[in-house]
């Protein structure tokens, strides 16, 4: 089974960095917009294995857009860039 979720990618210094808002912990970064986009996808089926593998119970996983994190970067003028990964999710990990 497969999970769009939503991530945040900003622009840094000399690269760029990715979050999901619903997934806390799991980050990682790229050298293009799209680059990190795929990065992000591999480190979160990366983190939801190694969940699932340990046996950590997951809630369930927001698939709702960052709304506030998209406004606060609009109104702070910083370079943001909103997209959706699939990502494929074992065995135990929520939907």
């Amino acid at each position: 089974m497969h999970k769009q979720i939503w991530i945040c990618i900003e622009k840094a210094e000399g690269n760029y960095g990715a979050y999901a808002p619903a997934v806390p912990g799991c980050v990682t970064t790229g050298e293009t917009v799209e680059a990190t986009r795929i990065n992000m996808a591999e480190a979160l089926a990366f983190h939801f294995a190694g969940m699932a593998a340990d046996g950590e119970p997951r809630d369930p996983i927001a698939a709702d857009f960052p709304i506030d994190d998209a406004l606060r970067s609009k109104r702070e003028g910083l370079e943001d860039y909103f997209s959706v990964v699939q990502v494929p999710l074992p065995v135990g990990v929520g939907i």
